[in-house]
């Protein structure tokens, strides 16, 4: 379908995401706009791209107004869903997530770097520099060769493919988390089922989080089910909805994990008095792991445009009875 005569408004804090769309879309009319948002927009432009946070008075438009879907500028929804669940909202706002194999690749480099960093004990590299001391004991020597470990993925979406096929590419033994029976693929030796996480913390040397914040992942980790690990290695760049920070600390005390690299919390900014901040086996990024740049939202409009415009299901469309 043409461009012209169309109009898509992006309501985003991410700079130069109008000037992206409008490089890809040259014929298309985009119109920048600053929230709030209110039930007018959808009868004033085709399609909408915007921070989810922007969206609660959109939540129940219908496909009979202008506005024919929504792009998200983030791969998650949190606050949205929280408001739907808090509220008990009937959206029917058509809602596509954030994807772009960048983004991808970005979350799967972080999980590879996070795991060598723990398995190089580099917080000791770190601290023996900081003293100047040329530290030749044990603990900078007893590391493995990453096709000698077991690497599991929690969530096996977009994100959780690409990390694991890129572990499994260095060799690893890769295990993941899913909803339900699969068999094995090019990239995961084995599939596991929630009801099978115990077994599958008994059998990993790391652990890779990237499940989405719904109520079926709240507290999965927690309730004390990481006794079920052995000096394993942790690695948050989901949702830290999964699990509670004092209960990380917990599993560190008594060796059920290694070491934790997160990205991710229960609340954000982390507060400065959290325990987490000065615990010696903690790495702590501030949700950086991957970013939504601007080019790869444009990108994935554009795919999605071209998908709604030869009729096709759209990427990550949000299901709102699961709230992602």
């Amino acid at each position: 379908m043409s461009e012209c005569g169309r109009v898509v408004t992006i309501c985003s804090n991410i700079p130069r995401l109008a000037q992206c769309v409008q490089a890809l879309l040259p014929k298309m009319k985009v119109v920048s706009v600053s929230p709030p948002l209110d039930q007018t927009i959808c009868q004033n432009t085709d399609f909408l791209i915007a921070e989810h946070n922007f969206l609660e008075p959109l939540l129940t438009s219908n496909n009979k107004e202008r506005l024919k879907f929504v792009q998200n500028t983030w791969a998650g929804m949190d606050s949205m869903a929280k408001h739907v669940k808090e509220t008990n909202c009937k959206p029917t706002l058509k809602l596509a997530r954030f994807s772009h194999p960048s983004f991808s690749q970005f979350m799967a480099e972080y999980a590879l770097v996070s795991i060598i960093n723990m398995e190089r004990n580099y917080p000791v590299v770190h601290a023996s520099q900081a003293q100047g001391f040329w530290n030749k004991s044990d603990d900078l020597k007893n590391y493995r060769c990453l096709n000698e470990l077991k690497i599991g993925i929690l969530g096996v979406g977009q994100m959780g493919k690409c990390t694991a096929k890129i572990f499994k590419s260095l060799g690893s033994e890769v295990f993941g988390l899913v909803s339900s029976t699969r068999e094995p693929s090019d990239s995961i030796d084995k599939y596991f089922v929630p009801a099978e996480l115990p077994e599958l913390l008994s059998s990993v040397d790391y652990l890779v989080n990237i499940l989405p914040a719904t109520p079926d992942t709240d507290q999965i980790l927690g309730g004390g089910i990481l006794s079920n690990c052995e000096n394993v290695g942790f690695v948050n760049i989901g949702r830290g909805n999964v699990i509670k920070e004092d209960e990380i600390i917990e599993a560190l005390e008594n060796g059920w994990l290694r070491g934790a690299a997160l990205d991710v919390f229960n609340v954000e900014p982390l507060p400065s008095e959290s325990k987490l901040w000065s615990h010696p086996k903690v790495t702590i990024t501030p949700h950086v792991a991957g970013e939504s740049r601007a080019q790869d939202i444009a990108e994935c409009f554009v795919t999605n445009l071209n998908k709604f415009d030869s009729g096709e299901d759209l990427d990550c469309v949000v299901n709102w009875d699961r709230l992602y």
